[in-house]
């Protein structure tokens, strides 16, 4: 990429909620199909995963918003394609499946006959559901298990928290059906 890693040292906070080490890298050109970036700021984590990490789960590469931003145009197309830099049509927000909202990306889920937006973390690889689901669709939570320990997994190690398990949610998800299978709910 051509980085150049500057020595500054600072922390983000992954979603577990703890604090990563990094350092700022700058890579000269990033070019993704058509589009040729300059002087992307990249977060550069530390060589090694930190000591209470599972050491068989390498750190993700992780294209950060801005660059996604940069894009200016985002799709989920039926077959899991992600495309980016198309031409941009009318707006028409009946028939979009994702936006940025508040800093993030928000995809539109679609459990049964009701829209749902889901925010899509593009650094996890991990789903789960927050208990206001379970009050919200009591019918489609019906079957949880017991309460149980969950542990999520960040980049700076994980934590334990309260969960049930849901042991299964069809979703359609940019015109497909999608079945998740034991998706804790925290």
């Amino acid at each position: 990429l051509g980085m150049t890693i500057h020595d500054d040292n600072f922390s983000i906070a992954d979603f577990a909620g703890k604090q990563v080490p990094c350092r700022m890298g700058i890579a000269e050109e990033l070019t993704a199909g058509q589009f040729r970036l300059r002087n992307v700021p990249f977060c550069v984590l530390a060589r090694g995963r930190p000591e209470n990490a599972d050491s068989s789960d390498g750190a993700p590469d992780i294209l950060g918003l801005p660059i996604l931003l940069s894009f200016e145009t985002v799709r989920w197309g039926r077959r899991g394609s992600f495309e980016i830099g198309f031409p941009s049509a009318h707006k028409n927000i009946a028939q979009s499946n994702v936006c940025f909202e508040g800093g993030g990306l928000v995809v539109q889920v679609d459990l049964g006959q009701r829209h749902l937006a889901f925010e899509l973390d593009t650094g996890n690889g991990q789903t789960f559901l927050y208990s206001d689901f379970a009050e919200d669709f009591a019918e489609a939570a019906k079957g949880t298990g017991a309460k149980e320990t969950y542990g999520m997994q960040g980049l700076g190690g994980s934590i334990e928290v309260d969960a049930t398990e849901l042991p299964e949610l069809k979703l359609r998800l940019a015109g497909a059906d999608a079945v998740l299978h034991k998706v804790p709910m925290l």
